[in-house]
């Protein structure tokens, strides 16, 4: 178990900066949890205890129990995106925002998001077949007929399970194998994260890349 100081300003500040990154559902609600994996197949957690009590609050604590608070110097830095990010927010709390109203929201962003986990883990299970024995994965052609997001996450699952690797491919990879997949008369071999997959006429096959 890993424990860290996350706290609510700290959630609402790794939303906006991954908001202006271009961050997926999936990456806009990664820091909301208490409690969450490290990687998707390890057993290490990490539990965030302070994430719904505010920066304010924990300042009184630290003023009226240890007399001190350590300042770091690089939060009034405006080169750094976070800086800029509080400024913001702030300008956003005076036209009205409050915790209140952005945990509502982010509660309504984490229930669609458990709903397309649904589906991509049906999708996985009634699309795709995974051989012990070769240790390869065989997509059916129904596989890649699901919705973009549910296409996009099952197959991101998939490849990291087949190439055994600890993080997810990056998402621009990935959306450029999937045009690759739903194209016609194109059935050259790709590689990608650890695997190498190779379109059939009605299927694909995915296997781990020799090392």
């Amino acid at each position: 178990m890993i424990l860290t100081a996350h706290h609510s300003d700290d959630l609402v500040e790794n939303f906006f900066i991954r908001l202006l990154r271009g961050s997926g559902l999936k990456g806009l609600i990664s820091l909301g949890k208490i409690k969450s994996k490290v990687k998707l197949n390890d057993k290490v957690f990490i539990l965030r205890p302070l994430i719904d009590i505010s920066k304010k609050d924990l300042v009184y604590i630290s003023k009226n129990t240890f007399d001190y608070k350590v300042e770091d110097p690089s939060n009034i830095d405006e080169k750094f995106l976070r800086v800029k990010v509080r400024k913001l927010i702030s300008n956003l709390e005076r036209d009205g925002l409050t915790f209140k109203k952005f945990k509502l929201s982010l509660s309504n962003l984490n229930k669609s998001n458990y709903a397309i986990e649904y589906y991509v883990q049906k999708n996985i299970k009634n699309n795709s077949n995974y051989l012990k024995l070769t240790k390869k994965v065989i997509l059916k052609d129904d596989f890649m007929k699901q919705p973009d997001e549910i296409v996009f996450r099952s197959l991101s699952e998939v490849m990291q399970k087949v190439g055994k690797k600890n993080t997810l491919t990056r998402g621009a990879k990935v959306e450029n194998l999937i045009k690759y997949l739903r194209s016609k008369n194109n059935y050259s071999k790709k590689t990608l994260s650890g695997c190498i997959i190779q379109k059939l006429e009605n299927s694909v096959i995915i296997s781990q890349e020799k090392r």
